[in-house]
């Protein structure tokens, strides 16, 4: 089945870990339930990727369109300043990815893809009961995405980067896999190396929920079958 959803979900301090593979049309019910149940059972931070099983292109949330991912969804980079909510996330996701020693480029903040993020956290932090979700919300044009969610508030952007670069001791790069039981896609997106362009938001929730912090990446990564790096 092509153009399939794979979702990472890791909730730490539940020890509660889901991995789903499923259509789109099946994936939207089991993602809305499963991290809503297992958020009101953690008190500190739940994390949420995405990856992509198809190298073709991937399909997003109905009535989207399929992108390479060889080609920008917005054709321009739009280079602007990095938002006040995710101060230094570039920077830490540049760091990051140096310590990898595999000559990776830097990411660069980009504007169009940073304004897709905002869109996308801002519904899912006043609209969607402070719950994440890669499916809700303004169509996604092709990017890669990590989402991060804390019930405190005053959880910052440099640490939801952190902690989805600290799932690579889950990830064995010889074989490409993850350890069994384990999620290791959000630090793969971290370090995709076709990934060069970023756009970041975070915005505390409405009902007061907690936060919940939202990265896109262009082009996207986590491509089944293909190594980050």
């Amino acid at each position: 089945m092509k153009n399939l959803f794979i979702l990472l979900t890791l909730f730490t301090f539940t020890n509660c870990i889901q991995n789903i593979m499923e259509c789109p049309s099946d994936l939207l019910k089991s993602e809305c339930k499963s991290t809503e149940a297992r958020k009101k059972n953690s008190q500190n931070m739940a994390l949420l990727g995405l990856g992509i099983a198809s190298k073709s292109g991937v399909s997003f949330s109905a009535g989207s369109t399929t992108t390479s991912t060889t080609t920008s969804p917005t054709g321009s980079t739009n280079s602007a300043a990095e938002a006040t909510s995710v101060s230094g996330i570039t920077n830490e996701h540049n760091k990051l990815r140096a310590q990898e020693n595999a000559s990776l480029p830097n990411l660069t903040w980009d504007a169009t893809v940073a304004d897709y993020a905002l869109r996308k956290v801002t519904f899912l932090a006043n609209s969607n009961n402070c719950t994440m979700s890669h499916t809700a919300g303004p169509t996604n044009p092709g990017y890669g995405e990590n989402l991060a969610w804390s019930s405190a508030s005053s959880y910052t952007a440099v640490a939801a980067t952190n902690a989805w670069y600290d799932e690579k001791p889950n990830y064995t790069y010889s074989t490409n896999t993850c350890a069994s039981g384990k999620v290791c896609g959000h630090y793969t997106q971290v370090v995709w190396k076709n990934s060069t362009k970023i756009g970041c938001a975070g915005v505390v929730c409405s009902n007061g929920g907690g936060i919940i912090y939202g990265c896109n990446y262009d082009p996207p990564g986590n491509y089944s079958g293909q190594k980050p790096y």
